[in-house]
């Protein structure tokens, strides 16, 4: 609060020009507030520097904030297609993950070509889907968290829990 009352200080009070006042601010790097007779802010002077940092942070936050947007969509869109604490085929979990741009999760290698993805389930507890489409140097995965079926007569069905989004900056990322 102290720091506050520092900083605030009125034309009128102090006895020097706006000019002067603006190159004080500038010299600390602050801005300047206008007050009309009713006391309410009725404008800011900045330096052209402090309006390009506050247009930067803004653009940045923007953009953060539209691909936190996509992130969100792309879960919503995997939720109408797989339905949490439904029983779905392992075959078409991958398809229609396929179908949304993720990486196919099938083996070409053994007899039965969704083996890979019962076993990281049985393993890990869940199976990971990484976005063929990089994001800025990021690589986006979905965790299909769930367990394999023991209620059904098919052993590749799997009961899907929870459906969860990651974005991992593609040097930390240890799903590639």
């Amino acid at each position: 609060m102290n720091e506050q009352k520092k900083l605030r200080s009125s034309i009128d009070r102090v006895r020097k020009t706006p000019t002067e006042i603006f190159t004080l601010s500038q010299k600390k790097e602050s801005g300047v507030y206008i007050y009309n007779h009713q006391g309410t802010i009725s404008g800011v002077m900045l330096a052209v520097e402090q309006y390009e940092n506050l247009l930067d942070r803004e653009k940045q936050h923007t953009t953060e904030y539209g691909e936190y947007e996509q992130l969100e969509d792309l879960h919503n869109q995997i939720c109408q297609i797989i339905q949490l604490g439904t029983i779905i085929p392992a075959k078409k979990l991958d398809d229609q993950l396929t179908t949304l741009g993720f990486l196919s999760k099938k083996s070409t290698e053994s007899t039965y070509e969704y083996t890979p993805i019962l076993n990281e389930l049985n393993n890990k507890g869940k199976v990971i889907y990484q976005l063929k489409q990089k994001q800025k140097q990021h690589i986006i995965c979905a965790e299909i968290i769930g367990k394999q079926s023991t209620h059904s007569t098919s052993a590749d069905r799997l009961l899907v829990k929870k459906i969860h989004m990651k974005k991992i900056k593609e040097k930390n990322c240890l799903y590639t």
